[in-house]
């Protein structure tokens, strides 16, 4: 079982990536786009499935993390995992369009993830989406020190 930051590597890299390839139009963003299905949380018995409600959290969180840290923005958070209006900010776009040198070929980061999302290449994924929240560190650090 993959451990909360390999999935959220895969997870965050897959969001930018598709906001990525649709900017500047926003999108809305679905926990079921992402493999996560609360409709099947629901028992017959009337109980919720904790695994479901668990992996629902995970993406909320998840895509709540990224708008909160600036890398994205939503307009509105609806019930079951919907994010409606979501769409790259400047900074997630400016870190997506980097080309650092240890992505071979040189590439933009956020073609490089698109690439990797539609051949499925999970550790390219978690390369790339490793290369991008670190370049976002280190653009929020610059703009501390100077």
């Amino acid at each position: 079982m993959p451990s909360n930051i390999e999935k959220f590597d895969l997870l965050t890299a897959k969001i930018l990536a598709d906001l990525y390839a649709r900017f500047p139009v926003r999108a809305t963003i679905t926990a079921s786009r992402y493999g996560v299905a609360p409709e099947d949380g629901l028992r017959s018995d009337g109980s919720w499935d904790a695994g479901i409600l668990g992996e629902l959290d995970f993406f909320c969180d998840t895509v709540r993390w990224l708008g909160q840290s600036g890398y994205l923005d939503f307009s509105s958070e609806l019930d079951g995992g919907v994010f409606e209006g979501g769409v790259l900010t400047a900074k997630g776009l400016e870190i997506l369009k980097a080309m650092p040198a240890s992505l071979s070929p040189a590439q933009p980061l956020g073609d490089y993830l698109l690439d990797s999302v539609r051949a499925g290449a999970t550790d390219a994924l978690k390369k790339g989406v490793a290369a991008a929240l670190s370049a976002g560190a280190t653009i929020a650090w610059h703009s501390l020190t100077r």
